[in-house]
């Protein structure tokens, strides 16, 4: 059986990265900034570094699958037209192909397909008892438009979705590699870096939050992070020990108290005239 575990008690993904595995990104003081045809690039390499040194709680694959699909989780199928129909309808007769497909585990699946222009995401687990996948309803993940599959197609999803299985439980398990990267910082550099004179890392961060208040975009849906902002519903008093009253230690007040001049002892000379 294939089996699956964490080593490692996994870190909460809201957790903030150490202040030492942050890059310092360039673009935020390089006069060419507002022009550049490449800062998008720039900004998602810096993420990736910071998603390896910084962010070891999260699991990241490099593959290509845009656009970017909130909730499609786990790890592509190279083929999925082996696995799954390549066209399916819905109850009302609408016709969708498909896109992708991945797999948490040899039990967890989630796949998609396409109806022109929507992405609709369906999810399947298998059940233990009846030893069968229950596949859940397709949804569109930004409108909630619902897809229902038409029953001519379950017998192909389940099969499909049941050799995926057999599949994944025939490989042998591989060895992760463990990296320690906890010493380890990076920088990311640019040749056409050009620096706006006069310009601080500080102010041009600043200006960066101004200008994108919610953050720089880099494609349809994502968007590259700036700062973080609380909100209050009332004014909030600044931090005081005493609670804002002033306080006094219980100690004695100072008075000023001269010091005590040192004499010198009388000479011989002075001793003998008394």
């Amino acid at each position: 059986m294939y089996d699956c575990k964490n080593f490692m008690t996994p870190i909460k993904s809201d957790k903030p990265l150490p202040p030492d595995k942050s890059i310092h990104v360039r673009c935020f003081t390089c006069s060419k900034f507002p022009v550049c045809s490449i800062r998008s690039d720039y900004l998602k390499t810096a993420q990736l570094i910071e998603n390896i040194v910084g962010k070891p709680k999260d699991d990241y694959e490099i593959n290509c699958c845009a656009p970017y699909l909130p909730h499609f989780d786990g790890t592509l199928v190279e083929k999925p037209e082996e696995y799954l129909p390549t066209e399916i309808t819905s109850e009302k007769d609408t016709k969708a192909t498909l896109f992708k497909l991945k797999y948490i585990d040899s039990n967890n699946f989630n796949f998609v397909y396409f109806v022109d222009p929507y992405y609709i995401i369906f999810s399947a687990k298998y059940n233990e008892e009846t030893k069968l996948f229950n596949i859940s309803d397709g949804v569109e993940p930004y409108y909630g438009a619902i897809f229902k599959i038409n029953s001519k197609h379950n017998d192909d999803i389940q099969l499909g979705l049941a050799t995926l299985k057999e599949d994944l439980e025939a490989k042998e398990p591989k060895e992760k590699d463990v990296i320690n990267v906890t010493a380890f910082s990076a920088e990311l550099n640019c040749q056409f870096y050009e620096w706006e004179r006069g310009l601080s890392y500080e102010d041009g961060l600043r200006r960066m939050v101004a200008q994108y208040p919610d953050g720089i975009k880099l494609d349809d849906n994502t968007y590259y992070y700036l700062a973080t902002y609380h909100i209050e519903p009332k004014k909030t008093p600044c931090y005081h020990p005493n609670n804002g009253k002033v306080g006094f230690m219980p100690m004695p007040y100072p008075v000023f108290m001269p010091p005590k001049k040192c004499c010198k002892p009388p000479t011989r000379d002075e001793v003998n005239e008394f």
